[in-house]
């Protein structure tokens, strides 16, 4: 931790890693020192950036003023640096790169010649003296009387330390000044390979640190503060456009606030839409943090708690007039799809329009929201009133998917200190899964390893994911193989895959889930009903007979076929029901609607059962990669689309069918 004992002039900034290892690039150097008989010394060397040099520039620059600068520069100088002995060789290099070397020599006294007095170093150059000690005390009087600049240094900071090696959300959280002071140049040097992160440097230390206070590195870190974790931008995974965008606004809000950027310029809000616990609430924080505004977070919920419209309208009001005293800041509107897109609702539509027009007056109206970013999230964004989405409001929208197994891998990581976890294998088997879902886990991992009283351990979290299955007969757990393996299948063939599972999730017993695809045309909604139906046919071509696993529910695969094909001659107007728009459907009032307009329920079981044999025809022309699939499914549980077009490589089609064939590549890549 660095402090000085007298402070004179304006306090500079604190210096940067890059700041401190430009200072010490490769030079040719003369520093001038003694000899233990009092000898001077002339030692010609090319210095290479070093870690210890960086973070010993960092400590004396942060110690000194633009006056101490100025002094040192004076010809004749005198510097007493009171430090410790472990940093001790390092702290005059700083002290020389400040000096004009065409004229000066560097005379570094150590603590052990401390008491020699200055006349017996006088030289027919000017020098300039850094004495080296461990109290000002212990030095000879006509050093301690005639100094220029007196610094104390005991030690790296936690500020600094985090400075020097980068932070992460485990450093920012278990980091201390305690740990950070106890860190040596030579504990520094010996953990800073060359490839190593900020965060393994951070725990080699922290390993160091535990072995001298004789506990484990966990007990290490036990008295960490509870204070809420840093989180901004680089600890975001799985949303790279939505990452992008943020940075772009960072740097748009820094030239905005510097009076280098007109507020029309900069992106007025955004729109996130993705399933829940993918991320949209900690993006909106992270966003906040790196752009370094305040975060004012809200949602219809908190909007309607009283209920009555007229408090609806003032809380709303309140939140955005907060957010334009607060400016510039982020507004995040949670739940915007709870807002009903007007002309949807027949019974209460007058009500859901006031509602919208006052967003829209918010958003746009004669009170300007200068220096206010609105970002809004919604599981359903296409809901969302198309007046919200207008250019100027919430034009840009940004839909977020499941996070990929990297993605996983990192965001397990975040939340988790241990090291030897092995998260890429855990990540393996939680692909489909979102980062809500990475927190329980670890959460309960950890609650495992605690009982036992250990460190958390890769096993750990396995045995969670295990005991959250239900043990299921080998003859059931091969037929739900099959069924998800038809899905997969098809899937992978249209380039939409994005994996596939066998383990059970809420009320399904595994599942295949799919990118975000557009669905503007027939033969888009015609391959996504034919992915939905390829299930049912798995277990037709290749078992000889189905079950119900693909009905039953709502959103189950005949489902939402059912939906979407009645939604084609209803709701979108491209089948073969003519021009008429005969309102929405949904899988609420999809039963009444086929039961009261027969000539619409032709035409969906028509469709359905023409889509059903193509996905029939092309699971029977792919049954060997069906099975090969369902085989690994069946050992691994897990596989992402990339595993699966693999495998869908290597079993090549093992019969000929001309319809299957001309099915087969049918709106497929």
């Amino acid at each position: 931790m660095t402090t000085k004992t007298r402070s004179i002039g304006k306090r500079r900034p604190p210096s940067t890693l890059h700041a401190a290892l430009e200072a010490a690039k490769a030079r040719p150097t003369i520093v001038q020192g003694y000899d233990e008989c009092g000898d001077p010394l002339d030692v010609s060397s090319t210095q290479k950036p070093d870690i210890r040099e960086a973070a010993a520039t960092m400590m004396v620059m942060d110690a000194l003023t633009d006056r101490d600068i100025e002094r040192i520069r004076m010809l004749d100088s005198c510097v007493v640096i009171e430090c410790e002995v472990a940093w001790e060789k390092w702290l005059s290099e700083p002290i020389w790169n400040l000096v004009d070397k065409e004229i000066s020599r560097l005379n570094v006294i150590p603590s052990s010649k401390a008491d020699i007095p200055p006349e017996d170093r006088l030289r027919s150059f000017p020098e300039t003296t850094v004495v080296l000690c461990r109290n000002i005390e212990e030095i000879a009087p006509e050093y301690a009387g005639a100094y220029d600049v007196r610094l104390r240094i005991s030690g790296l900071s936690a500020d600094q330390l985090k400075r020097l090696i980068g932070t992460s959300p485990i450093i920012e959280r278990e980091l201390t000044d305690e740990i950070a002071l106890s860190v040596s140049a030579v504990r520094l040097f010996m953990s800073a390979h060359k490839e190593a992160s900020g965060e393994a440097i951070f725990q080699k230390l922290l390993t160091i640190y535990a072995a001298e206070k004789g506990v484990t590195s966990k007990s290490a870190v036990s008295h960490k503060s509870k204070s809420k974790p840093y989180l901004d931008l680089d600890y975001i995974h799985g949303m790279p456009e939505a990452v992008k965008w943020g940075r772009d606004l960072a740097e748009d809000i820094r030239a905005y606030k510097a009076g280098q950027l007109d507020w029309s310029d900069v992106d007025p809000g955004v729109l996130i839409g993705g399933p829940p616990g993918t991320g949209k609430t900690i993006f909106a924080q992270a966003l906040a943090e790196s752009c370094g505004i305040p975060l004012i977070a809200t949602s219809y919920g908190a909007w309607g708690r009283a209920g009555h419209q007229g408090e609806v309208l003032k809380a709303m009001r309140a939140d955005f007039k907060r957010a334009r005293e607060s400016a510039p800041c982020i507004l995040f509107i949670d739940e915007l799809d709870s807002i009903q897109s007007r002309g949807n609702s027949k019974r209460s539509d007058d009500w859901w329009s006031t509602i919208v027009n006052a967003l829209l007056a918010e958003l746009d109206g004669a009170e300007a929201r200068d220096g206010v970013v609105v970002v809004a999230a919604s599981n359903y964004p296409d809901k969302v009133d198309p007046a919200i989405r207008r250019a100027g409001r919430l034009d840009r929208v940004i839909k977020i998917g499941l996070p990929d197994r990297v993605a996983l891998a990192k965001i397990l990581r975040d939340h988790c200190y241990e090291s030897d976890v092995d998260f890429d294998r855990i990540a393996q088997r939680m692909v489909g899964k979102t980062g809500a879902d990475c927190k329980a886990l670890a959460r309960t991992a950890g609650r495992r390893a605690r009982r036992e009283k250990r460190e958390l351990k890769t096993e750990d979290f396995l045995q969670e994911l295990k005991s959250s299955q239900k043990p299921r007969a080998p003859e059931l757990q091969y037929r739900i193989a099959i069924h998800e393996a038809g899905h997969a299948l098809l899937g992978s063939l249209q380039g939409s895959l994005h994996s596939v599972s066998i383990l059970s999730s809420g009320i399904t017993s595994g599942g295949a889930i799919f990118d975000d695809r557009s669905a503007g045309s027939v033969r888009d909604i015609d391959d996504m009903i034919r992915d939905w139906l390829a299930g049912r046919a798995a277990e037709e071509a290749i078992l000889g007979r189905v079950t119900i696993g693909s009905a039953g529910h709502a959103s189950s695969d005949l489902g939402l076929a059912t939906v979407f094909a009645a939604s084609l001659e209803t709701e979108w107007c491209v089948g073969d029901s003519g021009l008429s728009w005969r309102g929405e459907v949904n899988q609420h009032n999809i039963g009444n609607l086929l039961a009261m307009n027969r000539d619409v329920a032709g035409r969906v079981e028509a469709r359905l059962q023409r889509l059903y044999s193509e996905a029939l025809e092309i699971v029977r022309h792919r049954s060997n990669a069906v099975v090969a699939i369902a085989e690994v499914l069946m050992d691994r549980e897990i596989l992402d689309g990339h595993e699966v077009a693999e495998i869908i490589r290597i079993n090549k089609p093992i019969m000929v069918s001309k319809r299957a064939k001309a099915t087969d590549v049918m709106g497929m890549h």
